[in-house]
């Protein structure tokens, strides 16, 4: 059976269930009791004291209708936590759990979203928390560009604006 199994888990590090079940003749709830198996024998005991980097994000699923968050050992990529939602309230019992093992935690990447920072500083308030890139970068980005619209208002009003799409405003924001 376990050699069985191999040939069964093998190919769904590429395929679907459906797809291994078809592929080697058989059911797919046999393909999905062996995933699920081995699931609970890798992730049945997590070394929570080796664990000094957590990332926190959530997925879309069904096109943002349903959400799912992960929590990860970014060192290892191993899933540590998954659960249905968003909120505070989805990941508060593992960090509360993940929190009693150790106070060896140095730091957790998360999106830029309260749902986590309040639950991550409130269990885990010596942790530096890491905010992800792309969002910061976003909300810098749309700052720049509300200072930019505000200036070139400024300009109109004083009479040195340029006429919408000559594309001097630069030259004209330069010469104030």
């Amino acid at each position: 059976m376990r050699s069985f199994a191999l040939t069964v888990l093998d190919p769904l590090r590429f395929g679907t269930l459906r797809r291994v079940a078809r592929c080697l003749g058989v059911g797919w709830d046999l393909v999905k009791d062996i995933h699920k198996s081995t699931l609970r024998l890798l992730y049945r005991s997590i070394p929570f004291q080796k664990v000094r980097y957590l990332g926190i994000d959530e997925f879309g699923i069904r096109k943002g209708h349903e959400y799912r968050t992960v929590v990860t050992d970014l060192r290892t990529g191993r899933t540590l936590h998954a659960v249905e939602g968003k909120g505070k309230e989805e990941i508060r019992p593992f960090l509360k759990k993940f929190a009693g093992k150790d106070r060896k935690r140095e730091a957790v990447a998360m999106d830029v979203s309260s749902a986590y920072f309040s639950p991550v500083r409130e269990v885990l308030p010596h942790v530096e928390i890491v905010f992800d890139r792309c969002p910061i970068m976003a909300l810098m980005n749309q700052a720049i560009e509300d200072l930019r619209r505000e200036q070139q208002r400024d300009l109109i009003r004083r009479g040195n604006g340029p006429s919408k799409g000559t594309g001097s405003s630069c030259r004209a924001a330069m010469r104030t």
